[in-house]
């Protein structure tokens, strides 16, 4: 026995330097972001900038750049350009340019997909995703024409049009204004402008404000409860968001926005069975990733560990592929 100790321990040396860049992996994409976290502001170096930009010849009169981190192969990110071309009207085509980096599955070349209306960008050797630390696919960056980043919307969801138009609403006012359609009474008109702006003021984590539009509202549509929702989630009013999700509906995906957000406000009032039940019940949202996570939280709460870290490494795997996200 004693014989065998000193080939026992090489050997475990080895398996243990041979899994350690795999775990370091599982553990950045847990919890830190992968590449740098680009804020709203910053400008891209040089050397990224170059990498990224349209030809020179393209920028000409051309107020904004649109670069789209997609994946080959990937239903959500081709759903999202199918909404972005249909809500580019032919006011604004002449004053952006949009590039879609497209990322194939590792190890494989990249497939050009038929009907894509925007220039493609093969990504698999310059990773390019990677440097701009993209962890959502599909995400729409924004920029000027000096490369400083404007916007970001990442991930697909159900309510992605809505989203979408209101952020290019910011910079083309005129072209996306709400429809003043004949059958809407004024109080439906108000009620869209509110949940809109609300959305708007969310979305640039103006918690408050938007609070203040939903509260004008006398009854809110589902997505818009959804929205408030979430707004109680980001400022920590667990009940009032509980009592909320409980109101939506039992049909997809709404049912599952309720055991999703009914799951989370309940871990944070350290309910962690009823968490766990709840959260067990989501079935299927673009922002699985967040289901994952927070099922291992509760796991780990309840000193799950092992089930825990099933959860974690089901969260990173499916952020890797397709991280959404709607609610915290």
């Amino acid at each position: 026995m004693n014989a065998g100790a000193p080939w026992l321990r090489f050997w475990l040396v080895v398996l243990l330097l041979w899994g350690a860049p795999e775990i370091r992996g599982q553990i950045r994409q847990t919890g830190e972001p992968a590449g740098r976290t680009w804020k709203i502001g910053d400008d891209l170096p040089d050397s990224l900038w170059e990498q990224v930009a349209p030809e020179p010849g393209q920028l000409t009169g051309r107020d904004y750049v649109f670069l789209v981190f997609t994946r080959q192969n990937h239903s959500y990110s081709r759903r999202y350009l199918e909404d972005l071309d249909a809500l580019i009207t032919a006011g604004i085509r002449d004053r952006i340019v949009i590039r879609e980096i497209i990322t194939p599955p590792f190890g494989e070349e990249l497939q050009p997909e038929p009907g894509s209306r925007f220039p493609q960008l093969d990504d698999s050797r310059h990773r390019l995703y990677d440097q701009m630390g993209v962890r959502v696919f599909p995400t729409l960056f924004i920029l000027d024409p000096t490369g400083k980043i404007l916007q970001y919307v990442p991930g697909y969801t159900p309510t992605l049009k809505s989203r979408l138009r209101t952020v290019l609403a910011l910079y083309f006012p005129r072209e996306y204004q709400l429809p003043e359609a004949v059958n809407y009474t004024h109080r439906q008109k108000q009620r869209l402008r509110r949940e809109d702006l609300a959305r708007k003021l969310y979305d640039q984590g103006r918690y408050g404000l938007a609070r203040q539009e939903l509260d004008r509202v006398d009854s809110l549509s589902l997505d818009g409860r959804v929205l408030l929702g979430m707004i109680f989630l980001r400022t920590h009013e667990w009940p009032a968001a509980d009592s909320l999700f409980l109101t939506l509906p039992d049909d997809h995906p709404y049912v599952d926005y309720k055991y999703l957000g009914r799951g989370v406000a309940a871990f944070q009032q350290q309910q962690l069975d009823s968490a766990r039940t709840l959260l067990r019940r989501v079935q299927t949202l673009p922002e699985m990733e967040r289901v994952h996570y927070w099922r291992g939280e509760v796991a780990r709460s309840l000193k799950l560990e092992r089930e825990a870290m099933e959860e974690f490494r089901r969260s990173a795997r499916q952020a890797h592929r397709q991280n959404h996200t709607l609610i915290p």
